[in-house]
């Protein structure tokens, strides 16, 4: 809301956002006609290949992080808001035409938390939803079974996580690391996490114990870790091994865009 329009790039030092607009259309989520599929114009596809040629130099360089975030989420396996192929096949043809790819999608809608990673143009790009924040969570689709999951050219890699949370987006230029932190009773715990060399286009590492523990053991954070105990050990003197906003939402036309710096 207090971007200069309703699809923009925000500059920072390490990371530019390109930040669409999909609410044309309440279902689909659209951000273009699709071949005079829908009665609005192409103004922002022209906006999103011009911002990527513009990036591309720093981004591929290793300096520059690039993120695509939008309300739809081009990949969802949530029961009530599915994903927008449409928009996935726009955006894929922007970044075939401008010759580079971004680091993560960011996208809503969906009132849970899930994690794909897309493996397209030699890449492995985490297409995260986060949509828990402040809404009453919705569930995902009952027939998934255990993640991981592959479809084509994408992996859900965890079980949706219906918990009320947010992100931390952290960069540096050279990689991309994302973490879903959830409140719980003893403070904030990160229920997952993945970081993404930039350069490279690979996934370095991910994890997720869900079900309100951190990954890899770590504590919750403003609480200092407890001493491990000393093992058990078994007749014969061996040692056992250690035990493994939806409502709501308006159509509006779109505007230019614009680039607004941070």
């Amino acid at each position: 809301m207090t971007q200069p329009a309703v699809y923009f790039t925000l500059d920072a030092p390490f990371v530019s956002v390109i930040g669409l607009y999909s609410n044309v259309l309440e279902g689909p989520g659209v951000i273009s006609s699709q071949g005079g599929h829908y009665p609005i114009v192409d103004d922002q596809l022209t906006f999103l290949k011009s911002e990527l040629q513009r990036i591309k130099p720093d981004h591929d360089a290793g300096k520059r992080a690039l993120i695509i975030a939008l309300h739809h989420p081009p990949l969802s396996a949530d029961a009530k808001h599915a994903g927008s192929d449409g928009a996935e096949k726009d955006i894929d043809n922007a970044c075939q035409q401008a010759g580079v790819w971004p680091d993560l999608i960011l996208s809503g809608h969906a009132h849970l938390y899930q994690r794909f990673t897309r493996r397209v143009a030699g890449k492995e790009i985490p297409y995260i939803v986060a949509g828990s924040g402040g809404f009453a969570a919705t569930q995902p689709q009952t027939a998934l079974g255990n993640a991981p999951i592959t479809v084509g050219d994408h992996t859900l890699e965890i079980n949706p996580l219906v918990d009320f949370g947010y992100l931390i987006v952290s960069t540096d230029g050279h990689t991309l690391t994302v973490s879903f932190r959830a409140p719980s009773g003893s403070g904030v715990q990160e229920l997952d996490s993945v970081t993404v060399d930039i350069q490279k286009g690979k996934i370095t590492s991910s994890g997720s114990k869900g079900g309100g523990k951190a990954p890899g053991g770590k504590p919750p954070a403003g609480k200092p870790p407890k001493a491990p105990k000393p093992p058990k050990k078994k007749p014969g003197g061996k040692t056992p091994h250690a035990g493994k906003p939806h409502a709501g939402h308006k159509p509006a036309a779109p505007k230019a865009g614009k680039r607004g710096r941070k």
